[in-house]
């Protein structure tokens, strides 16, 4: 299945019933797909992606939405507390609470490899601040039904500090591949950061890239379909949150762009909910 045609992916949002994606251009595009198959949610991989190990990502959740067919997973999100999970809010955007549930400590989407841990949703909530249509202030977050317990698989990922180190950055999920190939398996890829005005000047034509957004990525490296509200990690915290980029995935020339969740002004709005 290839994703980099954005007719045939609005064919395919309005078919599963993702109909309230807004894109200010045919390029700038985010989203999510349907699985096929047994799966815990979707499986192709990251772009540029290896297998991540099973206790590598901790952090890392998967986002599912239950429709005809089931369980299918739709975005990725991060752990920020036992019972909170943060995303993108174009993942949310729309969607009923009782529509959503997250796995924690998952690996192999096709199995229970024992190490999963799943909750329902008790509230979701969009920043105050997110304009769908730009993309600005691209959070949300999860507030879950059951506490997770932290253990080497499941575990809290703290923010990026004004002052840390912005190093050894990579992104995780279990989004769309260029080829076409498809994993269970949850992938990771090494990417580096792009300098805020040289990523502005690469979109001046495509969206605005404000102060809440901070590019990564090089070209046959960063997220994809998929991949979206996952985590960009860098030296073990949190810097930002896959929002979108510019059509096909990860391009040299068109960086993932990802909400920098320390330009949010705090997280007390979620401590609020």
């Amino acid at each position: 299945m290839k994703f980099v045609i954005i007719l045939g992916f609005l064919v395919l949002a309005v078919t599963t019933g993702f109909q309230d994606w807004e894109h200010p251009n045919d390029n700038m595009v985010t989203g999510v797909f349907p699985s096929e198959g047994k799966y815990h949610g979707n499986v192709p991989l990251i772009i540029g992606g290896v297998y991540a190990k099973r206790t590598e990502f901790p952090h890392q959740v998967s986002i599912q939405i239950y429709n005809r067919s089931g369980w299918q997973h739709v975005c990725g999100g991060s752990i920020i507390s036992e019972d909170a999970v943060l995303t993108a809010a174009h993942c949310l955007l729309g969607r009923e609470k009782y529509r959503f549930r997250i796995i924690a400590g998952e690996w192999d989407l096709t199995k229970d490899d024992g190490t999963e841990q799943t909750s329902l949703v008790r509230k979701t909530f969009l920043h105050p601040s997110y304009n769908p249509r730009t993309r600005d202030y691209d959070y949300a977050g999860l507030k879950l039904a059951k506490p997770l317990k932290y253990n080497k698989y499941v575990r809290n990922i703290s923010l990026a500090p004004a002052n840390a180190p912005l190093v050894n950055c990579s992104t995780s999920g279990w989004g769309v591949r260029e080829s076409g190939e498809t994993s269970p398996i949850l992938q990771k890829v090494d990417i580096p950061l792009v300098e805020h005005t040289i990523c502005a000047e690469k979109y001046q034509h495509i969206n605005k890239i404000t102060d809440r957004m901070v590019c990564a990525g090089a070209a046959g490296k960063g997220a994809c379909f998929g991949d979206d509200g996952g985590p960009l990690q860098c030296n073990g915290f949190l810097l930002g949150i896959s929002s979108w980029w510019n059509s096909p995935c990860a391009q040299e020339q068109y960086p993932t762009v990802f909400a920098d969740v320390t330009a949010a002004i705090g997280l007390s709005w979620i401590d609020r909910q």
